[in-house]
């Protein structure tokens, strides 16, 4: 899970509710993990869903990073200084994250999936990498332009 994605969705939650959108998170995690994520990471506003065996993942077509290809971007995040506070200061906080890197699949890589409400697919994004989110604020131009393209009834 990348929690700075999350905390950039909460972030902007209010502007998600005023579109009357609906935003949910699944973390490629036991659902145990994700009880002790959210016990240590709380007020999170939208739900978060653990796919342990990362189904919904494969089945949307995300990737696994290899190992040593993660592992060089972030040495090389840390030493240029892009990348900080990767270690929560909060000691519970911390636990979860040194618990989740052990135990969940910290390589494979996250997307972000817009649906209407008929579950029709509007707009997919596979991250190609750790900083490859879509923005929250980029989102929300998307959510925009598929709510003015949407008939009126």
């Amino acid at each position: 899970m990348c929690r700075g994605h999350l905390m950039q969705l909460h972030e902007q939650m209010d502007k998600f509710h005023e579109r009357d959108v609906r935003v949910f998170a699944v973390a490629p995690a036991k659902p145990e993990m994700i009880s002790s994520f959210l016990q240590a990471f709380t007020g999170l506003p939208f739900p978060l869903y653990g796919d342990p065996d990362k189904e919904a993942f494969y089945g949307l077509g995300h990737v696994t990073m290899p190992k040593g290809k993660l592992l060089a971007k972030a040495a090389w995040a840390g030493v240029t200084g892009q990348v900080k506070n990767i270690m929560p200061k909060d000691q519970k906080q911390r636990d979860v994250v040194m618990t989740s890197m052990k135990q969940s699949d910290v390589y494979i890589q996250g997307g972000t999936w817009l649906f209407n409400e008929d579950g029709e697919l509007l707009f997919e994004h596979r991250d190609a990498s750790p900083e490859d989110h879509v923005s929250a604020e980029r989102l929300l131009q998307l959510t925009d332009y598929y709510l003015a393209e949407k008939p009126q009834s």
